[in-house]
């Protein structure tokens, strides 16, 4: 229901409806109006004071075929519909709907009251639905008055009239008086009450369109088989669409409800089979994360509606549904449409569990936005936090003074129902008390919330407050995910008659401050992607500049940090942390800085809660030089020798040339010391190629031409591409070009094997190296270049005329194995046109450069190969293996058909095993190469190996449906065949259950 209390002038309800005047009703002539207003009102149903069944037997049908359409006009006759009488307090009207037999006739009514009291449901209907556009083309007939309605409404009468039984509908547009703002104001604070009260709840999504029908259907299916079964869900997530589920309003009309019907058209399914047959279809993973959250949210209040008493109770005067505590609601149903913002929190009184009336929250539209906000957030987290907001945002930063309880380690979606969680949390700092543990429940269960729960954020307690509060860490603020948390299961201990709150009220220390943003407009999912100090920038509180406005944000973010590092997040505290000393390092730069007592307090900022974290390592790595000159000149920090050796290791490899001076002129560090990994600063600053650095430090150790040291640094160069680095080390003249490692790699191997083309021609250049040595593996540079593919560094090698284009490995292989065998067709054929090569060479297993080319399915190196007329196409391996057995086992079609078309191998070649072609191919499923070697009609299709196994048996025991039928359509196949132990292909195909196999070998095909 969406009319607002107190609100009379141009407001829109909840069914998206602009109301400014009371509904228009159809003009009829001045004629017919004059003998109206001649004539007495029309007769009245009897309403007795305490009988509703009368009330309804008393309403004739006879007559209304003949009733007289009038045309109410004016204010007055307004009243004339509406009996002329203000109903009494705990009054309602209903509409009776009038049956017809025929369709298209009109639609006839009749108003009547009743008493809204009574301890269980009425006899009565409630609709839910959307009101539409504000225009009303429509008219029905009300005890002979003629009233304009929209079309929406007007379809939902049309399908809820009954061909020979009337029916009693309560109808919030036709049965309040929508000229009559105090009677409007009462019936909508008593709305969640019609409801409750109402004997059914129909759901209106309006008319069927686009197979609206048949998603209903499908939902109801999906619902009793328990099961998922369609492949499309594309009708059911447009239904989802629809604007229904869109408004704010009819959360409390289903809330309320004890029995639902959702009606679509002609279409219809009762509400608890529409919730279970979503649940079991799992469309929601189909949909947008925010439509997810709105459908999720209120197929929880759908569903539960049968589980609700058919009499309803209150606690007082202000009768509540107690669906769920207000924050709970809010976090679950704040992005619902509402054109008056403060029908977000008004819409949802109704439900809640906490009753927030007692606290001075109730439908009240004399105050603004600002201040509803103001006394909502302090409703849930007491009076003790400070709020500042503006009038037009739906956000609020909340300061406060607060204690860290635990951290969510796993949320997973509840295995009975999509809309809850089972969240799972990590305690931090719950109270010792003995026999008082098992209160803090490991598992919370709880809704489906906008802001989806994730691993990692924090629980807290905030001073004041009587429930926890779920957070999400941001660089200087934390998203508030949860204002309120009530776990699922907490009544009270297991061993102690203790509850929650009691437990809650025992923490006394609130060590941490809290800056928190609640955002109802932006989805923290997304929110990362802002510049979170920045954000402050447009709240007055926060808008400070200059030195000050850096102290701040640095001290916020300094907060979030320290609540991380309690927590043990220590990844995402090291990122605020250098968030921090950037922030300080901008700091720094300011002309406020002269002021003693700003440096003072920016030291100490720095200074303070260091913790595990080294805040001068941070600022040497990050490149905060500022930073780094004010924590050493200052003489405050206690520097040990270990925290300026890694901060000289992080500067030397970020390359931060005035830090590394800085930390040499301390003569504090060892510049040839080593790191876990065994690199010096040397070396780091080589591998990241930062020559200046190198230059610096070069210059500072004394070397000789031996050093391994040295060595491995002009290794690491080469390997990593570091081209002026390594021609820094080359000038030097301290280096020896052809050292090699422990592998027996010099930086020649290096740098080829890594395709660094310009250290390795700088290597070249200097005469100085051997163009073809060979490692521990007999691998020369050559044969490195050629194995990954460079191109380039290949071609540097052979145009020396210093290297033998032809070496062979360990293992027998030559260049051109590794490049065949590694699909590099450009360095296969660059060695190829060097006429220096054997296109053909054997490794140590009998395989060419062919063969490793087939095995991998390089098609272009095998044509290749193949066209050079000096590969022998049908090579065998040791085991007698061929080139054409191996790319049939591993599926490689167009390089079998390419050796097939050469019309020089054996298409049906064994192995030692009698295993061919066309069996391996069959094994693995290959269908298409299976039908290439069959075609040729040179391969025995029946052929059995040592273990008396065929292509059809070793296809149907692996499952491989298409090569057995294929098998079998040749005629040429046993299609019982058995093994040496009697096994035959039917038996394995059932044992390993491969049911379409079994269908095909059965004696009835």
């Amino acid at each position: 229901m969406s009319q607002r209390l107190h609100n009379t002038e141009g407001w829109e309800d909840d069914k998206g409806q602009e109301q400014s005047r009371p509904a228009p009703l159809q003009q009829i002539t001045a004629a017919t109006a004059m003998s109206a207003t001649r004539m007495p009102a029309p007769g009245l149903p009897a309403a007795p004071a305490t009988g509703f069944a009368d009330t309804e037997t008393s309403a004739g049908v006879d007559n209304i075929t003949t009733s007289l359409s009038v045309c109410v006009q004016s204010p007055k006759q307004v009243e004339n519909l509406y009996y002329n009488v203000r109903m009494s307090p705990g009054h309602i009207r209903l509409l009776q709907l009038l049956p017809s037999e025929n369709e298209d006739a009109a639609i006839h009514c009749r108003l009547f009251y009743t008493t809204l009291d009574s301890k269980g449901t009425r006899l009565y209907e409630a609709l839910s639905y959307v009101w539409g556009s504000e225009d009303k083309p429509c008219s029905i007939f009300i005890d002979g008055y003629n009233l304009a309605v929209g079309k929406n409404l007007y379809a939902a009468l049309l399908h809820l009239r009954d061909n020979s039984v009337q029916r009693t509908i309560w109808i919030d547009a036709i049965c309040i008086n929508q000229g009559d703002n105090e009677e409007k104001g009462h019936q909508v604070q008593s709305m969640a009450k019609i409801y409750a009260k109402a004997s059914r709840v129909i759901v209106w999504l309006g008319e069927e369109v686009a197979g609206s029908d048949q998603a209903l259907e499908e939902i109801r299916i999906a619902a009793k088989l328990s099961t998922r079964r369609l492949d499309d869900n594309a009708g059911i997530l447009t239904l989802l669409q629809r604007p229904w589920f869109q408004r704010i309003w009819v959360l409390q009309e289903v809330a309320a409800a004890r029995h639902i019907l959702i009606k679509c058209g002609s279409a219809e399914v009762d509400g608890f089979a529409f919730c279970s047959g979503l649940n079991a279809l799992n469309v929601s993973n189909e949909l947008p994360a925010g439509l997810r959250a709105r459908i999720l949210s209120v197929t929880y209040l759908i569903r539960d509606a049968i589980f609700r008493p058919k009499y309803t109770t209150s606690q007082s005067d202000n009768f509540s549904l107690d669906i769920r505590p207000l924050g709970e609601l809010i976090e679950m149903y704040h992005t619902r449409e509402a054109t008056d913002r403060r029908d977000k929190v008004y819409a949802l009184l109704g439900m809640s569990s906490d009753n927030p009336t007692a606290a001075g929250l109730f439908a009240d539209y004399k105050i603004s936005w600002k201040q509803l906000f103001n006394k909502l957030i302090h409703f849930f987290l007491s009076e003790l936090v400070s709020v500042d907001l503006s009038d037009d945002k739906e956000i609020a930063a909340i300061e406060g003074k607060g204690c860290i309880l635990g951290e969510v380690s796993s949320v997973k979606r509840n295995a009975t129902w999509e809309d809850r969680q089972d969240v799972t949390i990590t305690w931090r700092n719950a109270p010792s008390y003995i026999c008082v543990k098992e209160a803090w429940v490991p598992c919370w269960t709880l809704p489906t919330t906008v802001k989806s729960i994730q691993k990692g954020d924090v629980v807290c307690l905030l001073q004041g407050a009587t429930r926890p509060t779920i957070l999400r860490p941001y660089n200087d603020h934390w998203a508030v995910i949860m204002i309120a948390v009530s776990p699922a299961g907490d009544p009270q201990a297991t061993t102690r008659d203790i509850k929650w709150s009691e437990l809650l009220q025992s923490i006394t220390v609130f060590p941490h401050n809290f800056l928190l943003i609640w955002d109802w407009d932006i989805n923290p999912d997304r929110q990362q992607d802002k510049n979170n100090h920045d954000y402050f920038a447009s709240i007055p509180e926060h808008s400070k500049t200059g030195l000050e406005g850096c102290l701040d944000a640095a001290t916020r973010i300094r907060n979030v940090r320290l609540v991380l590092q309690e927590v043990k997040q220590y990844g995402v505290a090291v990122k605020n942390l250098r968030e921090e000393t950037a922030v300080l390092e901008r700091a720094l730069g300011t002309e406020d800085l002269e002021k003693e007592d700003a440096k003072e307090t920016m030291v100490n900022q720095l200074i303070e809660d260091k913790g595990q974290w080294t805040l001068l390592c941070l600022a040497a790595g990050n490149g905060h030089e500022t930073v780094v000159k004010l924590l050493l000149d200052t003489g405050k920090v206690n520097l040990h020798r270990e925290e300026l050796q890694t901060a000289l290791w992080l500067a030397a490899q970020k390359g931060y040339k005035g830090i590394v001076q800085m930390l040499l002129d301390t003569g504090k560090v060892n510049v040839g010391a080593k790191d876990e990994d065994g690199q010096t600063a040397l070396h780091r600053a080589a591998i990241t190629g930062h020559e200046v650095v190198v230059q610096l430090l070069f210059d500072t150790v004394e070397v000789d031409l031996h050093s391994t040291e040295l060595q491995k640094v002009l290794h690491w160069a080469a390997e990593n591409g570091q081209e002026a680095v390594v021609k820094l080390l080359l000038d030097s003249g301290k280096v020896d070009v052809g050292a090699k490692d422990e592998n027996g790699q010099t930086a020649l191997h290096m740098a080829a094997e890594n395709g660094h083309e310009a250290v390795v021609k700088l290597l070249l250049d200097t005469g100085k190296v051997d163009a073809d040595p060979k490692d521990g593996s007999g691998q020369t540079a050559l044969h490195w270049a050629a194995k990954n593919g460079h191109e380039a560094v290949v071609k540097l090698l052979l145009d020396t005329s210093k290297v033998d284009a032809d070496p062979k490995d360990r293992s027998g292989q030559t260049a051109l194995h590794w490049a065949a065998k590694n699909g590099h067709e450009a360095v296969v054929k660059l060695l190829l046109d060097t006429s220096k090569v054997n296109a053909d060479p054997k490794d140590i297993d009998g395989r060419t450069a062919l063969y490793t080319a087939v095995e991998n399915g390089h098609e272009a190196v095998v044509k290749l190969l193949l066209d050079t007329g000096k590969v022998d196409a049908d090579p065998k391996d040791r085991s007698g293996q061929t080139a054409l057995y191996m790319a049939a086992e591993n599926g490689h079609k167009a390089v079998v058909k390419l050796l097939l078309d050469t019309g020089k191998v054996d298409a049906d070649p064994k192995d030692w095993a009698g295993q061919t072609a066309l069996y391996r191919a069959a094994r693995n499923g290959h269908e298409a190469v299976v039908k290439l070697l069959l075609d040729t009609g040179k391969v025995d299709a029946d052929l059995k190996d040592w273990q008396g196994r065929t292509g059809l048996y070793i296809a149907a025991r692996n499952g491989h449906e298409a090569v057995v039928k294929l098998l079998l359509d040749t005629g040429k196949v046993d299609a019982d065949p058995k093994d040496w132990a009697g096994r035959t292909a039917l038996y394995m195909a059932a044992r390993n259950g491969h049911e379409a196999v079994i269908k095909l070998l059965s004696p009835a095909s």
